[in-house]
């Protein structure tokens, strides 16, 4: 007879993986914040008649959020393909 995981241990296992969750984004928000402070030097990007300049941290924190941004987007654009293929 195959065993059940109760309703207890599996809010338990749920709670520690958002535990995890949540301990880990906590770690990286505070290393992103030192990583920030130690790269205040200013740079400036050119892009066609787009100029901007900001500090160095500033950017790559900019550039890090833009290409998770597009790694989502084309994620969830990939699993949309996918389910219309199981149809």
């Amino acid at each position: 007879m195959p065993v059940r995981a109760t309703n207890k241990s599996m809010n338990s296992k749920r709670d520690w993986k958002h535990q995890l969750a949540k301990t880990g984004g906590m770690l990286l928000l505070a290393l992103l914040a030192i990583f920030s402070l130690q790269n205040l030097g200013m740079a400036r990007i050119e892009f066609l008649v787009w100029s901007i300049e900001a500090p160095r941290g500033l950017i790559y924190v900019m550039l890090f959020l833009l290409g998770g941004l597009g790694g989502m987007l084309l994620r969830r654009r990939g699993c949309a393909k996918r389910s219309d293929a199981d149809l």
